[in-house]
Formats: structure tokens, sequence, C-alpha cells
């Protein structure tokens, strides 16, 4: 695995996080929907972003019928749950963005979980050549980020575009949808979210630790040439 430096940018309080987060992912969209006419953005979930994809459903340099929206991973459980990924999003952006989007491709976990695979995995398929303008990640402490933990045979060699995994026993809702590692790095660009002052740990690992991918996953975004994290510790 080719390994690239992120760029990493570490912010003075979380409001200036917020705001410069949201103002890169406002650019990378202006930028690729005036030179291609759409712009692919693929979201998390987690609370982190939550106030950033509220501020961006707020912005009115953004013509939402030019985005197109998907998951990196979904907890699979009943959509109108507040542990939903797709609640959470769907809640910040609001229904008047959700109107005006030119599609929301969700992963549907009201279907039994071997058809939600296929249906998401077909959307996938369906992409010609870069899957995604942005992808937008958080990492845990354990290294995970999508729904992609440590030490899991799917890591690092998987064909399918989507897969079921298994959050660990310390997680609330362990069944999961997740975007595999190869679908997800297929990206032009990829932003790291990380808030909170135990995420410094997360940081020295990803840049100087002596775990491996399989061990702690976040390590598989290192071979994405242009891999930026914002950080703060507020």
């Amino acid at each position: 695995m080719q390994i690239h430096q992120p760029k990493i940018t570490q912010f003075e309080n979380s409001q200036v996080f917020y705001n410069k987060a949201t103002e890169i992912i406002i650019d990378q969209i202006l930028d690729t929907t005036s030179q291609e006419g759409l712009a692919r953005i693929c979201l998390s979930g987690g609370s982190t972003p939550l106030p950033i994809y509220s501020q961006l459903s707020k912005n009115s340099n953004l013509n939402w019928y030019d985005i197109e929206l998907f998951q990196t991973d979904e907890r699979f459980i009943d959509p109108s749950s507040e542990e939903s990924n797709q609640f959470q999003i769907e809640k910040a952006l609001t229904p008047k963005i959700l109107d005006n989007l030119k599609h929301f491709y969700k992963i549907n976990t009201t279907l039994e979980k071997k058809l939600t695979l296929e249906l998401y995995n077909e959307v996938i398929e369906s992409l010609s050549g870069v899957f995604f303008d942005l992808t937008i990640l958080g990492i845990g402490k354990d290294g995970h980020f999508a729904s992609l933990f440590p030490d899991q045979e799917y890591l690092g060699h998987n064909d399918s575009r989507v897969i079921a995994t298994t959050a660990p026993k310390t997680y609330s809702t362990r069944p999961r949808i997740s975007l595999t590692i190869e679908t997800i790095l297929n990206s032009k660009m990829i932003l790291v979210l990380l808030k909170g002052k135990e995420k410094q740990v997360v940081i020295n690992e990803l840049l100087e630790g002596k775990l491996s991918a399989q061990e702690f996953p976040a390590k598989f975004l290192l071979s994405h040439p242009n891999l930026s994290i914002f950080f703060t510790e507020k």
C-alpha cells in the first residue's frame, strides 16, 4: 500500500472547525458542479458532521438539484430511529433541501439484509469513473471508519461495493451496512472530521503508531492522495 501524507489542520474551537469544514465542502461542490454539472457527495453519520450538514442546508450558493448524496454506512435498524444515520442526516439537512436534491441514495434498512445489500450495491456499481467527488468521514478511537471495524476479514481485500458488518460488543447497535474500503477510496477527495481531545490519540496512531491497517483500519485511508483531516480539541 502506497502511503501519502494527509493534510492535517487543527482549529482553535468547534465553531471555526465547523465553519471551515462547511467552507471546503461548499468549494468542492461548486467547483465540481461548475465543471461537470453534478456533484456526488458521500456522507457519514455520527454527531460531529451534523452541525456542518445543517450549515450547508442554509447556504444560498448551492444548487441542490445538482447534488447527489450517498451514505457511507448505516445501522441496520428502522430508518425512523434516532440512531439511524439516515434519520440524523435528513433532520440536519431539513425537508426543504431534501425536496430540492437531485437524489439522496439511502441504504434501505426496511428490507431483508440481503436485498438491502444488493440494491445499494447496484446503485454504486451504476456510477462511472470516480464514484464520489467528496466523501466525509469520522474515525473512532479504535480506528474504525464508516462501519469498517478492526481485525475483520473484509478489510482490504473485498470485491463488493457494499457489505454487511458487525460492530464490536461495546456498540449499542451492532448490525451494520457499509461501503467497502475500496469503494470509499474511489473518491476525488476525502475529508475526515475529528472533534475532541481524545481524537489526538487517533491522529498519533494514524501517523506514527505501530498498529497495522488491519488493527487500525483508518490507516487504509493513507493510500488516498487527497486526504484532509480537520481536528479540534474543543
